[in-house]
């Protein structure tokens, strides 16, 4: 029996890839679902047993994103809806720009920043467990086998290394698109508007919403093309997406349209990250191969065993496998824009036009989870399509490939891998020195701090050294540094002249700064990378010479102290006191407080 995988339009855009067919549920196969949903709580587990003694991920989560939602969180809390985070880099940062509506915010309004955090991840995990199943079970898979594949590929899809508080920029795709389908075809339901409300104001536009608005506008054109007919209630609802993101995203958009604002990415020259066309290709295939760690698909194995196996089981049962051709496609042309986005021949064409210097179009790739996931929901499927004495081997194929790729993506899961290990060393009664949420944030220890200088941190600015600035903004100190994707190019200027003999000693670090930009360190050019700050905890017991800043400018910005974690030894060529070192067993750092003169 061939897999019920109908036939596709003459252009078969994404979503009409399968025709829809009445399903039809055995009870006992839902068992599959059910085990799915067990297993998603199992992988969540360690975040809710061991709480705060957690491992979450560093680079670009906690160093970046959730000490302004915090703060944030405190602001909405006391119903001060203003944009600016007066402690972030003096009030000048416009990230992360989200509305009053945005149920990210809200979380870290009535609870904890941590519960806030887990909770937040427990809702777009289930989300993408639920969303990738209806998907499968309505659109795209109708025979033998469908809840088992459809329940493997969700789970599957569910324990990718999402960053959780991009919301539901991944997570929420399938749920999108089978909404859409349904408006497509004329099905559609108030669950579907209800869907597109929720998926407007819990997701991204920078980082997912520009992309998705495009695809479903081709699809909208191809169907128009096909079909001689204009589908109205489809535009409708991209239309209605698209004005839903111009209230969540109307900080951002406003910024843009601003002409009296402008952004310290319209400094950058675009070398930062350039390559050649060799390297460019390099970057594809690694792309084609291994995804994208900030929209990690994982899904090495489904492009060399799962789309091989799909093949040639296909080409013995002459199935159709022109929806894996398309959606196979369209991942490699994703994979191809993104490597000869940074081939440095196009430099001077996206300096001469300011939208292509400010906004990185190559965020395509945070599309390539769906699409990979989909694609493995279709290798299953025709795996399933064996027939006669191959049946027991097609099912056998399909447990053991989606247990192969779960247990390759939690294999891949350093949060999960970190706590495992911790565990085992707690059990065993050693030392470990990995750093949890808990230890990152390290509150008692800049309680301690902060109740030494005491005085009002409203009236004082700090900068970091060998210290992400996250930690202490996040602990209720004003920085003058910061992680920031969107801040005025006058800041920008302004810290520079701060650092700029440092940047002048650390070419890798003034490339980076002068072209990038978005991470305003305070950083020495003794340090080995600027962006590693594990190798200055208290265990390595670092220490710098010298730290060569601009004083004058320090004053000038309202500087008053400095939290360092590495010990500055020369202090008669810098006009600053050490006043006191402050360390505790939990913590990982040991700061030295410094105060200018």
């Amino acid at each position: 029996m061939k897999p019920a995988l109908a036939h596709t339009l003459k252009f078969p855009p994404i979503i009409s890839l399968v025709k829809n067919r009445p399903t039809h549920h055995n009870g006992d196969d839902r068992i599959y679902l059910y085990t799915a949903i067990v297993l998603l709580f199992l992988y969540l587990s360690p975040k809710i047993l061991f709480g705060e003694n957690s491992h979450v991920i560093i680079h670009d989560n906690l160093d970046w994103i959730v000490a302004p939602y915090k703060l944030l969180g405190e602001k909405y809390a006391r119903l001060d809806f203003k944009l600016e985070i007066e402690s972030f880099m003096m009030g000048t940062s416009r990230f992360p720009m989200q509305s009053v509506l945005n149920p990210i915010i809200w979380l870290y309004a009535f609870f904890k920043p941590f519960v806030a955090y887990v909770l937040n991840e427990i809702i777009i995990r289930v989300f993408a467990l639920f969303g990738m199943y209806i998907l499968l079970r309505k659109h795209i898979i109708h025979d033998r086998n469908s809840d088992l594949i459809a329940a493997g590929v969700s789970f599957c899809f569910s324990i990718l290394p999402y960053y959780p508080l991009f919301g539901l920029t991944i997570a929420g795709q399938p749920s999108l698109v089978h909404a859409f389908w349904n408006i497509r075809d004329g099905r559609d339901k108030a669950l579907d508007c209800i869907t597109i409300v929720i998926f407007a104001f819990y997701s991204s536009l920078v980082f997912s919403g520009v992309f998705i608005l495009f695809g479903l506008t081709i699809v909208l054109l191809l169907d128009w093309f096909s079909k001689r007919n204009f589908n109205r209630q489809f535009f409708a609802g991209i239309l209605l997406l698209f004005l839903l993101y111009v209230i969540s995203e109307y900080g951002i958009i406003s910024t843009f349209l601003d002409s009296s604002f402008i952004s310290h990415r319209s400094l950058r020259d675009g070398t930062w990250g350039s390559k050649t066309f060799f390297q460019s290709a390099v970057q594809i295939l690694g792309n084609a191969v291994n995804g994208h760690y900030n929209a990690a698909s994982l899904h090495k194995w489904i492009l060399f065993l799962a789309v091989p196996l799909a093949f040639v089981t296909s080409g013995t049962m002459k199935s159709n496998t022109r929806p894996l051709f398309v959606l196979l496609t369209i991942s490699f042309m994703i994979s191809g824009f993104f490597g000869l986005w940074f081939w440095r021949g196009l430099v001077p064409v996206k300096n001469s036009i300011p939208i292509l210097k400010i906004y990185g179009f190559y965020r395509f790739i945070f599309l390539h989870p769906l699409l990979w996931y989909l694609i493995f929901a279709l290798c299953l499927v025709s795996m399933s399509g064996l027939d006669g004495i191959y049946s027991h081997l097609g099912r056998n194929l399909i447990y053991f490939l989606i247990i192969f790729q779960a247990i390759f993506i939690i294999s891949h899961n350093r949060e999960l891998v970190l706590d495992m290990k911790s565990a085992y060393l707690l059990v065993r009664g050693k030392k470990d020195n990995s750093i949890t949420y808990r230890k990152f944030f390290s509150e008692g220890l800049f309680r301690d701090v902060m109740d030494y200088i005491d005085e009002p941190p409203d009236e004082y600015r700090v900068i970091c050294v060998g210290l992400h600035p996250a930690v202490a903004q996040y602990n209720g100190f004003y920085t003058l540094d910061g992680y920031s994707s969107y801040y005025s190019a006058e800041y920008h200027e302004r810290f520079r002249r701060l650092i700029v003999q440092e940047l002048k000693r650390n070419g890798i670090w003034k490339k980076y700064y002068d072209n990038r930009g978005s991470r305003c360190y305070v950083t020495s050019w003794e340090f080995s990378h600027p962006f590693n700050l594990h190798d200055y905890t208290k265990y390595k017991n670092r220490s710098i010479k010298d730290l060569n800043l601009n004083y004058d400018v320090f004053r000038k910005l309202g500087g008053r102290y400095i939290l360092s974690c590495v010990k500055i030894v020369n202090l008669k060529r810098n006009p600053i006191r050490l006043l006191k070192t402050f360390e505790s067993w939990e913590s990982p750092w040991r700061i030295f407080l410094y105060r200018i003169m």
